[in-house]
């Protein structure tokens, strides 16, 4: 009985790590980094597509 619960502990430390390892993934696509524009001039033009980028993903 003991080998059986020691085999259910190691399949449910696998299944956290699992878990663990796709939410770490998931967290790494949703953090990108925008590349911020290089010249000063702002246009009505540049600052929807940078809201588009931001608040449309």
């Amino acid at each position: 009985m003991e080998k059986i619960e020691s085999e259910f502990v190691k399949r449910h430390n696998l299944k956290i790590e699992e878990v663990r390892q796709i939410e770490i993934v998931k967290q790494k696509g949703r953090s990108k980094i925008l590349e911020f524009p290089k010249r000063s001039i702002w246009n009505t033009e540049k600052i929807r597509k940078l809201c588009e980028k931001l608040f449309f993903q």
